[in-house]
Parts: C-alpha cells; structure tokens; sequence
C-alpha cells in the first residue's frame, strides 16, 4: 500500500483527488511520514516537516506526494 493510499484509507476518501480538493484551498493539509507513515496535517507545502514518531523531518503533505505543489 502507497503512502498515498494510507492517506486516502485514513481519511476515508473515495480518492486522493477527492482528498486533495477538499483541503487544495485550506491552511492544512493531510501528511504522512516517508519513513514510518506516521499522519499528521501541515501545511500543503509541506515537504520535509517534522515526524514525532521517527524523530526526522521526513513529513510530506498530499498535495507534495501528488506533486501538485
């Protein structure tokens, strides 16, 4: 399962495109550790954001992995 599957399941989302429009315009944003799959919300730019879990700042944001940002 991809990381952006996790965040689909997660969020209980039709689809990442379903997902990806509904926070497209807010100020957070659904994102996953790369490392451990850790969820947390960031801001949609997010790229490297702080993991909790794994003490790394590997966090992407959906809009990142589906590279629309």
């Amino acid at each position: 399962m991809s990381l952006i599957d996790i965040l689909v399941d997660e969020y209980d989302a039709d689809s990442a495109d379903k997902l990806a429009m509904e926070y497209m315009m807010d100020s957070i944003c659904p994102a996953i550790c790369t490392k451990c799959a850790a969820i947390y919300e960031y801001e949609p730019d997010c790229d490297a954001g702080w993991c909790g879990e794994c003490n790394t700042n590997s966090v992407q944001s959906l809009l990142v992995l589906l590279y629309m940002i």
